[in-house]
């Protein structure tokens, strides 16, 4: 399976469970399992970590069509925009530093050229473009 369905798929499922409750992920035996055992032994209080953050629910998914390097943009749990790149192996997280309001869209093109489109806080259509660097997003909203 090639990487580009791999995160695709990873990347689905990763929907699908964030759409499921929590009682859906566990079997019926286990949970009655787990009370009786919860119910049988005195609660230690220990001090734990906090959760993972969700998975990003959706993502916007790129392939160059000259070399198919791979570039992945999503939205965080804090509103920024982060992209992760394959090109052989794996590369970032890296977090581009842009506020949104919305899951981005992303482009490239054969010569290397991305695009990034997404709503910004003030729900401004926002586009970033890559071009050997990263230009700061512009307003298309008010163009």
């Amino acid at each position: 399976m090639n990487h580009f369905r791999r995160l695709t798929l990873i990347l689905a499922l990763g929907s699908a469970l964030l759409s499921l409750p929590a009682r859906a992920l566990v079997s019926p035996a286990r949970a009655s399992a787990a009370k009786a055992t919860a119910a049988a032994k005195p609660v230690k209080k220990k001090h734990k970590r906090p959760p993972a953050p969700p998975p990003p629910a959706s993502a916007a998914i790129a392939v160059n069509p000259l070399n198919d390097d791979q570039y992945a943009f999503w939205r965080t749990t804090g509103g920024r925009i982060e992209e992760a790149r394959y090109n052989g192996s794996w590369h970032g997280p890296v977090s581009r530093g842009w506020r949104a309001s919305s899951a981005p869209s992303a482009a490239v093109t054969a010569a290397g050229q991305q695009f990034v489109v997404f709503a910004g806080p003030d729900g401004h259509i926002l586009e970033a473009t890559f071009n050997r660097r990263w230009g700061r997003p512009t307003d298309l909203t008010a163009a």
